[in-house]
């Protein structure tokens, strides 16, 4: 995108797009600054909201394999810690 204009600039091969994109081509109408500044935000919150989405369910997870883990590690009875001998001294 052309940031001193705001217009995208033309693609590669415009007669394959159809007719109506190629009208709307000719238009050549310029978007205003808070168009496109609403659709950035935009976009911008709906990342924000994804990357938090896999956050928790990452963070939720995790918490529940080590939950998990902790529960079996206290009823397997070979992994124990070993005692310390505390008599001689």
């Amino acid at each position: 995108m052309n940031e001193d204009t705001g217009r995208t600039e033309q693609v590669d091969g415009d007669e394959e797009l159809g007719e109506p994109i190629g009208e709307l081509m000719a238009l050549e109408e310029d978007v205003s600054k808070g168009f496109m500044s609403r659709v950035l935000s935009s976009l911008r919150r709906r990342s924000l909201v994804g990357h938090m989405a896999t956050l928790v369910w990452t963070a939720s997870a995790q918490a529940f394999i080590e939950f998990l883990g902790m529960i079996f590690s206290m009823f397997s009875p070979g992994e124990s810690p070993k005692e310390e001998d505390r008599t001689n001294g």
